[in-house]
Parts: C-alpha cells; structure tokens; sequence
C-alpha cells in the first residue's frame, strides 16, 4: 500500500501574505481574494504495481509507520510558476517549512489532528500576475507552468543545525528558483545531509556478538532517541490554462496531478528460506546485519536538477565519497526481525524468520582486488543445531554483496535509495550458503494534489 496525501487546492500556488516571509503584508479583501485550499490525509490506497525501465517490479511498504511516515513539523514546501512559453525558470511564490504550525496569521488557518488536516489560505490574485508578468485572463492562450518541491522529515537533529526544528538551515534556503533552492551550497538544499544514528542505532565496529539477542525491526527502527521517520524527496512539473486557473473556485478545482515521494534510504533484507531444516527447525537464521562504508544519507538525491517525478534513480549521491573503495570507514546496520504479516513476500518465499533494516546509498566495491572481498556485507548467524547440553551451535557467515563462494552477485554497482536489496539463504552446507538475491523497486510515496 502507499500513503496518500492528499492535497486538495483551490487555485493552485500564489504566495500569501505571509508564505513569502512577508507576515507584515495585510490579508487581500474578499473581493480580491484567491481561497486556496489543501487537504493533508494520511490514509492508504492502493495501485496496479508497474516495472521501471530496469526491469524491477515495485514492492509495497511493509513497516508502513516508519516506511510511510511524514512529520508534518518538519515538511519543506516550496511552489514555483512562471508562463509555459517564456524562458528561464519558474520563480517561487510559496515557502512552507512547518505546515503543522506556520498558519498562524488571520489569513490562514489549519484544522483538524495528526492525519488529517485541511489548510485555508487567502490570496491576492494580483501576486500571481506580478510574479507571471502578465495577467490572466479568461482568453489568455498561453498556459501557466507550476513546479512543486517538497523535502519531508530531513531537516531536524540530523541536519546538525541547532534547535529541533532546524529553523537556521531553512531559513538559509533563500534562492527563488528551483535549482538556486536545491543547489549543494550553504543555501541550497543539495548540501544537507542526515546521519543514520537518528534513524537507527548503528556503531562503526566491524563485529556483532554472534550471540547478540536478535531484536525486532521496530526495536531498531527508528532510533527512539532519534527521528521517528525516513527523509524524502519530490519534485514535480504541470502546466494548466489560463481560464482554468482563471474560473477556479472552491467548487470548481484545477487537478495538477500526483506529486511521488522518494526515499532517501534502501531498504535490505535477509531471509530464511532454508531448504534442509530438520524437525527440530535448524539449520536457522537467528541474526543478521549489514556492514556498509556510510553512516550519512543526502536527502536531495543525485541528479535532482533534472528528476522526472515517478521515477527512481539510477546513480547514489554518496555523503562521504571519500569512504568508498576502502575498508577503513564500516559501520554496522543490525537487522532487525520483520513480523510475517507485515511483509510482502509470499510465504513459499520463507521457511524462517525475515530480517530487515534500512541504509543509506553507498558502493557495491571489491576490496584488495579480490571479488570475494567486498563492501557492503551481509553478517548472518546461523544456528546449525543443539548440542548435548541444549545450546544452540552458532555459526557466523560473511558474505560480500559483490560475490560469495565463487559466485558474483547482481546487486549492480551501487546500494540505490528507494530500491530493495532481498537476500534469501536457499540451504546450509556444512562450509557455505546457497544464496539467492534480488533487487527491486520500493513503491514510492504518492502525494495527490487535487486543484
């Protein structure tokens, strides 16, 4: 299932008295007024799933509450227009950075509670046309183009920027184009980064106790002394006719279309599907982790400047760069256990218990030359059976994302946000595992804007 937010608007964007940083400019009188309106509701619906380009069919999200979660104090929302046919690029007319509580001037109101708010904005219509250049009218031919941008649960602890709102780094987003906004400057959206530790609780050593009590994915994820949910990025463009625009009322709304949210994470998961258990239930799976060569994740992804919504992407954008191609920099992503009825697998795909965990992009990579020898890893103990005294005969796998026991894997290059790495262990021999593996595309988070 996705989560829909839907946002319902009665003429779509224009800056409001107080959405430009303006909260000084008085509220338009009726007779001048533009109502806009949008419906914030977190509610699940579901879609036909398609393949991408990359032949990797869509998965649903499992731990929906934290896969799917927005925290609406911390939502960057950003609309730009300009006409369809001139040059250059869409101007911003509305800056939005905490929609739970930046309505707060007689111009605006929000009502209602956490998964369901509607937002109440009044505007002057001529704002629009001193930000197009010209007026719209009824017979005006040439259509308006409109861009949303919305950076989502990215800008709080993990931006290192002080206080919980991080209100210093928004306010440092002071372009009023798209790419000035998302630039990889001081004030630009480009050169945030998040460190995992407010996402889940990881260390930088290279062990895990193969005797560590294995814990369940909501034990893990998120980290409680951290941020409750995923940063996430989207961007979209739409044009809509003047006399649509023109005629909007509340009672007759211009549709722009669905604004898909992408992760700024990957989701990875090791599975037991062991063929050759016996009727005591071993060999099995009872822990398993991931050591990767990134701790940060960048929540505007690579390639932003020209994103198509709906799409994934095909190349990381790496925090550190500097961490690949090593082996000095690892950092440990304990998996947690993921409940049966959560998960989208089949069950002819388990014959055990499902392990899964989230991390940033990062290399696939050989270290010192040698495909057996490779970041990131997989770390899973198995337990092969009980010994005379009842205890369990743990046994501690490695296993390279690059290749094992002589085979290579197809993980590709790269650990990709908003895509899921699935490794499933088919049988134990005494010295090896036999292993399948799988990418696939993680459904992306849809936003309706309805106009």
């Amino acid at each position: 299932m996705k989560l829909y937010i839907h946002l319902i608007l009665t003429l779509l964007i224009l800056s409001s008295c107080s959405l430009l940083q303006e909260p000084e400019v008085p509220c338009p009188p009726a007779g001048d007024g533009i109502m806009l309106s949008f419906r914030i509701n977190t509610q699940e619906s579901g879609l036909q799933s398609r393949d991408d380009d990359h032949g990797h069919t869509e998965v649903e999200s499992e731990y929906r509450q934290f896969e799917d979660g927005i925290d609406l104090h911390d939502i960057g929302m950003f609309i730009f227009a300009k006409m369809a046919d001139a040059p250059g690029e869409e101007k911003l007319i509305v800056k939005v950075v905490d929609i739970a509580t930046s309505f707060k001037s007689d111009n605006m109101e929000v009502s209602g509670g956490p998964g369901f708010y509607t937002v109440n904005i009044t505007l002057l219509r001529q704002q629009l046309n001193d930000i197009l250049g010209t007026e719209i009218t009824p017979a005006g031919t040439a259509r308006v183009q409109f861009r949303i941008l919305m950076l989502v649960n990215s800008s709080t602890k993990g931006t290192g920027a002080g206080g919980s709102l991080s209100q210093y780094r928004w306010n440092r987003i002071d372009g009023n184009t798209y790419s000035s906004i998302i630039a990889d400057n001081d004030h630009g959206l480009g050169s945030w980064t998040y460190t995992m530790g407010y996402l889940c609780n990881f260390n930088n050593e290279n062990n895990m106790d193969e005797q560590t009590e294995k814990a369940s994915i909501t034990d893990l994820y998120p980290n409680p002394t951290g941020r409750p949910y995923i940063p996430m990025f989207g961007t979209m463009i739409q044009t809509v006719s003047q006399s649509v625009l023109y005629n909007s009322r509340p009672d007759n709304r211009v549709f722009l279309g669905e604004l898909d949210m992408l992760r700024a994470v990957a989701k990875v998961r090791v599975v037991d599907n062991i063929d050759n258990k016996n009727a005591d239930g071993y060999p099995k799976i009872v822990n398993a982790a991931l050591i990767g060569s990134q701790s940060y994740l960048c929540p505007v992804p690579n390639g932003a400047l020209t994103y198509q919504n709906g799409t994934q992407v095909h190349t990381p954008r790496l925090a550190n760069p500097e961490y690949e191609s090593n082996d000095i920099n690892k950092f440990t992503y304990r998996l947690g256990v993921m409940p049966a009825a959560w998960t989208d697998l089949p069950p002819t795909a388990y014959r055990g218990e499902i392990f899964a965990g989230y991390i940033p992009e990062m290399g696939i990579f050989h270290i010192n030359n040698d495909v057996n020898q490779g970041l990131p890893l997989f770390r899973i103990s198995v337990a092969i059976s009980k010994d005379s005294d009842g205890k369990e005969i743990i046994k501690l796998y490695e296993v390279p994302m690059t290749a094992y026991s002589g085979e290579n894997f197809e993980f590709g290059n790269a650990i990709l946000r908003n895509h899921i790495y699935t490794l499933s262990v088919k049988h134990v021999n005494n010295s090896d595992l036999i292993l399948n593996v799988a990418v696939k595309d993680w459904r992306t988070i849809s936003y309706q804007y309805e106009y």
